[in-house]
């Protein structure tokens, strides 16, 4: 008799996938239960790091292209310049950006992408960096 809540499914014969996030390797987390730390010892570890800008634009390129749309060089340096830098914000940005050129029947280009981040919340805080050289320059 299966067990209750599973309806008569079986379960896979391969193990389901589980990822366990961790800012640091199980040893210098510092649990405290050596049985528990053991075995996340035994399990594949990799490391994280943030995109950088060659990163960001490689990933808005691949997204772009999933869509359908192309993004010059032009436009993805004007995303990375003026919008927001996390991952979330740049997919965002780059949903509204699809939805939008499709609505127009324009194709994407550094004019709408400025007015979307005037429009909206994609916009970082004002820096020296970003004030230099602004959208209107």
């Amino acid at each position: 008799m299966p067990p209750a809540g599973r309806r008569g499914r079986r379960a896979p014969p391969w193990p389901s996938s589980r990822w366990i996030w961790a800012r640091a390797p199980a040893p210098a987390l510092g649990l405290g239960l050596p049985d528990l730390t053991s075995r996340l010892c035994a399990c594949a570890a990799y490391g994280v790091r943030p995109l950088d800008d060659t990163g960001r634009a490689r990933l808005l390129r691949n997204a772009a292209a999933t869509r359908g749309m192309r993004l010059d060089d032009a436009t993805l340096a004007y995303i990375l310049k003026y919008s927001q830098r996390d991952t979330a914000a740049l997919l965002s940005l780059l949903e509204e950006l699809d939805h939008t050129s499709l609505a127009r029947g324009r194709a994407p280009n550094r004019r709408l992408v400025g007015e979307l981040l005037n429009q909206h919340s994609h916009r970082p805080r004002p820096s020296a960096e970003n004030r230099a050289g602004g959208p209107d320059s």
